[in-house]
């Protein structure tokens, strides 16, 4: 179902799936397929299109999220391209896991 859900999904959005996956490692998912799943669902609810969100060029998905420039001086550029690609509402829900 995992692959399916990859297979269906749009090149952009199966990169970020697979990034935070990756970024976030077995520690924290104990479940990667149902990570996958569940995710590419969330994402493609937030762009039905499934292409790329709508942003100008350069500019970070989560730059006006006050949470997020809390947190900006402490990312590294791993972690600033992970949430970018994630989206506003994935990382939030990153950044807000972080504070707890």
């Amino acid at each position: 179902a995992a692959v399916n859900a990859l297979a269906r999904a749009s090149p952009q959005l199966r990169l970020g799936v697979l990034q935070e996956l990756d970024w976030k490692g077995n520690s924290v998912i104990p479940n990667p397929s149902a990570f996958v799943i569940q995710t590419t669902t969330d994402r493609r609810e937030m762009n039905p299109n499934g292409g790329p969100l709508n942003r100008a060029p350069r500019v970070h998905s989560m730059e006006k999220d006050d949470l997020f420039q809390h947190w900006r001086p402490q990312l590294d550029e791993r972690s600033y391209s992970a949430l970018d690609q994630a989206g506003p509402l994935i990382g939030r829900a990153i950044l807000q896991e972080l504070q707890s």
